[in-house]
């Protein structure tokens, strides 16, 4: 059972690393596109976040400090979550109210 949670978390952080840098060739080619950086952003947030969780242990014996692996995975989970809301917000207009709106909330 363990071996399938393992294996399935591989494929879902490596569909995540493809998803990742199909769009981030897509923000190369149009980098004024603010809905495509905050959907970047997102992307390589939960990216991050899912691929150093194997590596946890390791991590926090390296930093010295217990749970620090677990703590910045958080704050990349909270960064996505931003990311995704300020894209959701570009989505709907992209006037300078709705920019306002997005720094307010970040």
């Amino acid at each position: 059972m363990v071996s399938i949670v393992r294996g399935a978390m591989i494929v879902v952080t490596l569909v995540c690393w493809g998803m990742s840098l199909y769009k981030l060739r897509d923000l190369a080619r149009d980098r004024g596109n603010l809905p495509l950086r905050a959907l970047c952003l997102a992307l390589l947030a939960i990216t991050l976040s899912m691929t150093i969780q194997p590596f946890m242990p390791r991590i926090d014996q390296f930093l010295g400090v217990l749970d620090a692996a677990r703590l910045i995975s958080n704050c990349l989970s909270l960064l996505c979550a931003t990311a995704a809301q300020a894209f959701l917000l570009y989505l709907t207009s992209d006037d300078a109210e709705t920019r306002r709106s997005v720094r307010r909330r970040s």
